[in-house]
């Protein structure tokens, strides 16, 4: 809930993991663990694509998404002057 000024009031707090969510994964993952053989032997019989697809699906689900990252070079900003090296 926002209120006036966008202050924020009640609820979740940033950063705080949704509780839904959390039990869903959990869930899921326990339900993959459980059938693990039969999926496993379901993988076989699919064509190479069609296994990954079904790999990169389960992934996306059971596994935390990564942020990325974006790497800044400071040093061009600071004046610096590469190193020049020449071999004759």
């Amino acid at each position: 809930m926002i209120e006036k000024n966008n202050i924020k009031k009640g609820g979740r707090t940033k950063g705080t993991p949704n509780r839904i969510t959390a039990e869903m994964r959990t869930q899921f993952n326990n339900l993959l663990q459980c059938n693990f053989d039969t999926i496993q032997d379901d993988l076989q019989k699919l064509k190479p694509l069609e296994r990954i697809n079904v790999l990169i699906n389960i992934a996306k689900i059971v596994l935390p998404a990564l942020q990325s990252i974006e790497y800044k070079d400071q040093s061009i900003n600071k004046g610096f002057t590469p190193l020049e090296i020449i071999l004759r």
